[in-house]
């Protein structure tokens, strides 16, 4: 209670006490005075509301509102006060007719009339309701500006705004019909802790009536391009809400002086640069908002979204947290914040030198990459797009499809096929000369003018990637490599490069450069490596450092023998180390899996070592993380070896596993009939409703080789399954609305012990093979079925008493029952597996597949359990005790009988509930305790601690309080066990836990 009053704002909470001191009032009055002074005193706080109603009203309110809570009280008034004082008033003439008259009026129901008003009230306000991106602003733009050309100029300056946001795109070769929804995880801080979603990146931001959100994502991952389209789209609505939305770079923030602990940047310092920056783009903005920006910035008419925070200038050399880092983060923070509470802006990241905890944002939107469908909508934007290079990308060149998971990357891919006759790279190398290429050659007038030729411009670039690497960092002084290199045009290929959009200075200071993206510079910097120009450092692998990610593009193109080289190097500190766990191994098995999945040649010297090293990882003692991290290295396996080991994953009987298994696998083909069993059992566990999700991505993946074809047509059968089932249900209950109800009481006592174990969460039980069917999908079959057994119940009541064995109840007939329809209706439940069947009939003889779907089959293995048979034998018990008691027994014995089961049965239950009462308010207790030690750097030991003692629900709630709350742990697990647990839903959300704090998950 207190925390819901703690989110509310100050003239919530006053209006709120307004109302508890007005009822507390009017309730005394009438308990302990009469009515009369009761009505005065209620007729006074009225009266004071009314007067002071600038005070406590909602700055959002409206007329339509108003008016709808004047319609409400009127309705009332109407429906229950004006009745009563009209037959007073028809009393006073004629007391027959006002007799009458009451009659009239109590015989005809108000009620109708309410749900009338009510429903006409919510369709008025919804859709009259905003639905704007921004909000409409609260006060009308005439009053804030009383100007009356200022609609006029506004609407100029928004278009102004627009085309210099489409210049930005123009120059960078990007088109909005390029442009693919990004999904991002949506981190919202609700007053009661972190949640988080997924969902698409500018929906949510739209959706949202939060003030203030913060944008991260890695190198590429489509950040500027989706805000540039956000700021366009919003633009669209300015003249609904009153405001601009405008788009500023904060790479663009270039101070003289340098910002030191003592002279940190200023809230001044920022203002005058947004002011500057929208100054700068021509004269329609030089104008309007050299006389506009002050009123429109106090008054909340300006949407800021803030690109590149990163990006700024004094902050490129700073260290992840740093003190400008606070700083910056905090200014920011306090001029979005503005003159008026509702204020708005976006601030965009890398996660790299992110702003802090500062810059306080409720909404966090951290974007992911691509998933395979959003590789697929990239490449359909390509103008020669056919489902036959899609197949060949996943089919064919898997090692493409990490790349193509960057947005940036998954670009170049669309664009080498476009202008390659619809072919894919070789590798890495080979995309981005493709695109330095064709971008050099629409350059060709301009480096006419200067002279240059292409030979140059790749040495210059050659030299700068060099420096960049071994010197200065991502941003390399001109000046000072000039001096190093006299003989060669830098400043005229920087300035062409700049121009072909691939490179860019930094800010102002035209003295420096880098590249447009970081991964031009490793190709460049491997150019050097190739030529044997820089000491090549396979130490900088175990380490993750600098040069990492050049190595992996280095490694597809050089000669096999330096090649093999570093990949019996990533073996050495693997098999040395002998520790899955150990960062160093981590990152060698990561860097093989993503240099040498194209050229598997190089690593036969250990392929066989690897596979077993893989297959320790994927046993029921070994570490969740560990697993994960070695599944994501099936694919540098042969063929056999590939299958081996998916198996080996599905036998797990982990989710997470299986899955990041199989996708490492979706191109094989001429699998083997082991294989396809085991893939049967992952098929067969995915909800139906995770299908119905994600059909059309399955269908692109399921149809890429014919092993994994069947699967397709078993999860058809099993839509068509699901929707039948639908039908059946929505059929049967309205047919027989009795049948439904005495199903639905059978469908809760077959899961209620299910659902408590799981607290209602989605997944309830475990199928045969170990594997998790979703609670919906168990909830159809039990459903049909609990209809089905009333059914039979039905049709055997009936049966026994047409033979006379049974005397017809008086409260029930059997002469609706149609006997034929409930057997049909029985086949067809009873038939369920017949999409099991279909699979076993593909993998084995249609014998074994009879007996294996017989034996799997949702009536006999789902319900063959102890909970089960006993809910259906006191099901039984019940009615034929009920049935004897009813027409067997004396009344009078059968009333004792039934009142003394009734007093028993109530006894039990409140002691029952008396008793979990009890255990409740212990673990609860024993809840809040671990969260509350529980804090953003809490040890392994705690965690350990507080899984291992708290029960299954609240284990579940700690879990979700970790995934909001803690960003980093220490320590060590107590147990090297603990997170081997491949069937427990809490160890692997706190494995992928602990993959994310490793900085693993990405």
């Amino acid at each position: 209670m207190f925390s819901f009053l703690s989110n509310l704002s100050d003239r919530a909470k006053l209006l709120v006490a307004v109302l508890v001191i007005s009822i507390a009032s009017v309730s005394a009055f009438l308990l302990f005075s009469n009515r009369i002074n009761a009505g005065i005193i209620g007729a006074v706080i009225g009266f004071i509301l009314l007067v002071s109603h600038p005070v406590w009203l909602p700055e959002s309110k409206t007329r339509i509102r108003l008016a709808s809570l004047a319609l409400a009280g009127a309705a009332v008034l109407t429906t229950s006060i004006w009745p009563n004082l009209l037959v007073e008033i028809v009393r006073y003439f004629s007391p027959e007719t006002a007799t009458q008259l009451a009659t009239t009026l109590a015989s005809a129901t108000s009620i109708p009339v309410l749900v009338f008003i009510l429903i006409a009230i919510f369709l008025v306000n919804y859709f009259s309701r905003d639905t704007t991106a921004m909000g409409k602003h609260d006060t009308a733009i005439d009053k804030d500006i009383p100007d009356p050309t200022f609609k006029e100029k506004m609407r100029g300056v928004v278009e102004a705004l627009v085309d210099d946001l489409k210049s930005i795109d123009n120059k960078t070769n990007w088109s909005m019909s390029y442009f693919t929804p990004l999904d991002a995880e949506v981190e919202v801080n609700t007053g009661r802790g972190r949640e988080k979603r997924i969902t698409e990146l500018l929906s949510a931001i739209k959706r949202s009536k939060e003030r203030l959100f913060m944008v991260l994502g890695d190198p590429g991952s489509g950040k500027s391009v989706a805000l540039r389209k956000l700021a366009r789209d919003l633009a669209a609505e300015s003249e609904k809400t009153g405001k601009i939305p405008v788009y500023i770079n904060l790479k663009e923030w270039y101070v003289e002086e340098k910002w030191t602990e003592e002279q940190p940047p200023t809230v001044e310092q920022l203002n005058a640069f947004v002011l500057r920056n929208l100054k700068n783009r021509d004269i329609v903005t030089t104008r309007f908002f050299d006389k506009y920006y002050d009123r429109l910035y106090e008054t909340g008419r300006l949407y800021f979204i803030f690109d590149s925070f990163d990006e700024i200038p004094s902050v490129l050399d700073e260290r992840d947290g740093s003190f400008l880092i606070h700083r910056l983060s905090e200014i920011i923070f306090r001029f979005l914040k503005g003159a008026r509470l509702e204020s708005q802006g976006v601030l965009a990241s890398r996660i790299y030198r992110k702003p802090t905890n500062e810059f306080q944002s409720n909404v966090t939107l951290e974007i992911r990459p691509f998933s395979e469908e959003k590789i697929i909508q990239t490449l359909k934007r390509s103008n020669i797009y056919s489902k036959e290079l899609a197949e060949r990308l996943f089919k064919e060149r898997p090692e493409l499809v990490p790349i193509a998971k960057n947005p940036f990357m998954a670009t170049l891919v669309a664009d080498f096929a476009e202008n390659n006759q619809n072919r894919l790279p070789a590798n890495q190398a080979e995309m981005y000369r493709s695109y330095i290429e064709k971008t050099l050659n629409d350059c060709s007038d301009r480096l006419e003018r200067k002279n240059i030729d292409k030979a140059t411009v790749y040495t210059c670039c050659d030299v700068l990637a060099r420096e960049m690497f071994e010197v200065y960092g991502l941003e390399a002084p001109i000046d000072k490599i000039r001096k190093k290199y006299p003989e060669l045009p830098l400043e005229e290929v920087t300035d062409i490069l700049r121009f072909a959009r691939l490179g860019r200075g930094v800010s102002n200071d035209v003295s420096k450069f880098s590249f447009v993206h970081r991964r031009f510079a490793e190709y460049f910097f491997v150019q050097s490596m190739l030529m044997g120009e820089v000491n090549i450092q396979p130490d900088s692998i175990p380490t993750d450092s600098q040069q990492r990610d050049a190595l992996v593009l280095y490694c597809e193109v050089a000669e096999f023998e330096k090649a093999k080289s570093i990949a019996d190097y990533c073996w050495s500190v693997i098999a040395e180390v002998n520790n899955p766990m150990d960062l160093r191994s981590i990152h060698c098995l990561r860097f093989l899996r993503d240099a040498f999945r194209g050229r598997k040649e190089c690593i036969a010297g250990f392929q066989d070592a690897l596979k077993v090293y893989i297959g320790e990882q994927l046993t029921e003692d070994s570490n969740l993380v560990s697993a994960k991290l070695a599944t994501e290295a099936i694919g540098l396996m042969d063929k056999e070896g590939m299958e081996n080991l998916l198996v080996q994953s599905i036998k797990l009987n982990n989710s997470w596993i299986s899955e990041c298994a199989v996708k490492s696998c979706w191109h094989l083909d001429n699998l083997n009939v082991v294989t396809k069993k085991n893939l049967f059992l992952y098929f067969n566990s995915v909800p139906i409703l995770d299908v119905l999700k994600h059909y059309n991505e399955y269908k692109f993946f399921l149809s890429l080789s014919n092993s994994f074809f069947v699967f397709l047509t078993f999860y058809q059968i099993k839509l068509t399954r699901f929707i039948l089932i639908i039908l059946f249900i929505l059929s049967s209950s309205i047919l027989y609305p009795g049948l439904l109800v005495t199903s639905v009481v059978l469908f809760i006592m077959l899961l209620i012990n299910k659902i408590h174990r799981k607290y209602g969460k989605w997944y309830i039980r475990r199928n045969n093979y170990g594997l998790k069917r979703s609670f919906f999908d168990d909830s159809l079959s039990v459903f049909s079925i609990s209809i089905s057994l009333i059914s039979i119940a039905l049709l055997s009541l009936k049966s026994a008493i047409n033979l006379k064995l049974l005397p017809e109840p008086s409260t029930f007939t059997t002469s609706d029952l149609h006997p034929n329809t409930y057997l049909i209706l029985i086949i067809f439940i009873f038939s369920t597996s017949h999409h099991e069947l279909y699979l076993h009939f593909k993998l084995k003889s249609l014998i074994e597949a009879i007996n294996l779907g017989t034996k799997n089959s949702q009536i006999f293995t789902r319900y063959q359990s102890k909970e089960f048979i006993y809910t259906l034998l006191t099901l039984v018990i019940f009615v034929l005790v009920a049935v004897f008691m009813n027409n067997i027994l004396p009344k009078k014995i059968s009333s004792v009988l039934g009142s003394s089961f009734l007093i028993l049965m109530s006894v039990l239950i409140a002691a029952g509930l008396i008793y979990s009462f009890i255990n409740e308010i212990k673990e609860y207790k024993k809840q809040r305790e671990y969260l509350k030690k529980t804090t953003n750097n809490t040890s392994r030991w705690q965690i350990f601690s507080a899984i291992t003692t708290l029960s299954e629900k609240y284990k579940i709630r700690y879990i979700e309080h970790l995934e909001s709350k803690v960003k980093t742990v220490t320590g060590e697990w107590p147990d090297p066990l603990f997170l081997s647990d491949k069937n427990s839903e809490v160890i692997t959300r706190l494995a992928k836990l602990e993959e994310k704090w490793l900085g693993l998950d990405r």
